[in-house]
């Protein structure tokens, strides 16, 4: 069995909302920022963390941070809570992650734009996004090129490209709901071994 971390953040430490810097100048947008590298910090050895470590988290590539060499990440927030997940590099070619609010509404034929004729999905518009969404990072995070999502073909447990089909069983991902939230986490794995998804708590 190979192993997916994965830690689940709504609100930040109180205190340190009025010291954070300053990445984005839109300060919700700065917040969301932050509230996903304190999702990150979770997932990192207690022994290198300290409490401002989140603050200093760099992710490199979409996937790397310089404390964890060892491992691929991926991070998603909603206005309301971040999302962020952990593998080892070597079991993974790539992971992504989503989150969305289960309250989000889509919009009318918002299917049109993300959906491929290929798809063989019975999910909702939104499950679909966000299945979507997460499928996309772990694909380009393994190195594929892809421009859009409805390059991303998805069934119910597995997704590949359009153009490139090979090693559709290593692409899995898997929902998980808490009744305010749906998370999407995917993989490309390097072997067919069981995949166990592990939350990690304060």
């Amino acid at each position: 069995m190979i192993k997916i971390d994965y830690s689940l953040q709504r609100v930040l430490p109180k205190g340190d909302t009025a010291d954070l810097p300053i990445f984005f100048k839109n300060n919700n947008r700065n917040m969301e920022h932050f509230l996903s590298r304190y999702a990150l910090s979770f997932l990192i050895d207690n022994q290198k963390r300290d409490q401002d470590f989140f603050k200093r988290i760099r992710l490199k590539n979409f996937q790397h941070i310089e404390e964890a060499p060892g491992h691929i990440f991926s991070v998603a927030h909603t206005k309301e809570a971040a999302l962020a997940i952990m593998a080892e590099k070597k079991d993974f070619l790539g992971v992504g992650c989503d989150i969305e609010s289960s309250r989000r509404s889509m919009p009318k034929n918002a299917e049109k734009h993300f959906m491929n004729t290929l798809d063989k999905n019975t999910r909702s518009s939104l499950e679909a996004w966000c299945i979507k969404e997460a499928c996309f990072k772990a694909l380009a995070n393994s190195g594929k090129k892809i421009k859009l999502l409805k390059e991303v073909i998805i069934d119910e447990q597995n997704f590949y490209l359009s153009h490139d089909p090979k090693s559709t069983q290593l692409n899995t991902y898997k929902i998980l709901k808490d009744g305010l939230f749906i998370m999407v986490i995917a993989s490309c794995a390097k072997t067919t071994r069981e995949i166990e998804l592990k939350k990690q708590l304060a």
